[in-house]
């Protein structure tokens, strides 16, 4: 299987189309970047772009995370993946039609019986096809089956229909699904099926899933685990005074301002559908 390289920049110099500009698949309010929630300095050095980091940092995304800033770049990461892949236009695709996206980043290891961690982010598109403000989740399980070794892998979860947009604003969901594949070092792939229940609702949503892993594992599994929103991160990016705590709901759903930080990956996403959001 050849490496993927990163071969798509992702120029964050270039204007943003005005606010009537239709589909533009920015937050809504929105489509200049004095729409978000706040920016850098004018004395402040920019940040480095993923699309400025070497070309192995694509392969290093780091399961656990203590930061905002480095769950956005981990997401980025996963975009230019997906930009360098032979799925390429049918993920496109799926980008255009799919009410929201799930990119979590996974640890496991084992044999016979795993146990995985990891972390990452979600967002979901309104009515008109505007991305929202990102919110950070966690996730802890295990899994039984045929496999052995550890691995990380960076999955990217499409998901569609009302339904599943009401079980990732879940506080908390428990998920039930399957996953098998091979990792020799820098190179592997998984596949995977879920399901996500948000605990106290009745909401379920299967998802489609893009995955890259590295490490040394082989195998199958039924795994289940927990995944849960962030709440000290999330509190820390988006609490207005005052607020104790701020409700992955109220950031999925419209009530946050997306932060500049996420600025990157708005613009990779859109970079990803040709500019348009369906």
């Amino acid at each position: 299987m050849a490496l993927p390289t990163l071969t798509i920049p992702v120029d964050l110099s270039k204007k943003i189309p005005p606010e009537d500009t239709p589909s533009s698949g920015l937050p809504p309010s929105k489509a200049t970047t004095s729409s978000f929630a706040s920016s850098p300095s004018s004395g402040a050095p920019l940040p480095v772009t993923v699309a400025q980091e070497p070309f192995w940092k694509a392969y290093l995304n780091s399961p656990i995370t203590f930061s905002f800033e480095s769950e956005i770049k981990k997401a980025v990461r996963s975009c230019h993946n997906m930009q360098a892949s032979p799925e390429a236009p049918v993920l496109r695709s799926l980008l255009k039609q799919c009410d929201g996206l799930l990119f979590l980043t996974v640890a496991r290891a084992g044999f016979f019986l795993t146990g995985q961690a990891g972390s990452g982010l979600v967002l979901l598109k309104d009515s008109e096809g505007n991305w929202s403000a990102p919110a950070c989740v966690g996730a802890v399980g295990g899994g039984v089956g045929l496999q052995a070794g550890g691995e990380v892998t960076d999955y990217v979860l499409f998901f569609k229909t009302e339904e599943a947009q009401e079980a990732m604003k879940g506080a908390t969901q428990l998920v039930v699904g399957g996953s098998g594949g091979v990792a020799v070092g820098p190179l592997g792939r998984s596949g995977a099926w879920q399901y996500h229940w948000s605990l106290g609702k009745t909401r379920m949503a299967c998802l489609y899933a893009f995955s890259l892993s590295k490490g040394w594992y082989a195998g199958g599994a039924l795994m289940l685990q927990l995944l849960r929103g962030l709440r000290e991160r999330n509190r820390g990016v988006y609490a207005r005074e005052g607020e104790e705590e701020v409700a992955v709901a109220d950031i999925l759903g419209g009530k946050r301002e997306p932060p500049v930080e996420a600025r990157e990956l708005y613009a990779c996403l859109q970079t990803m559908t040709g500019g348009v959001a369906q």
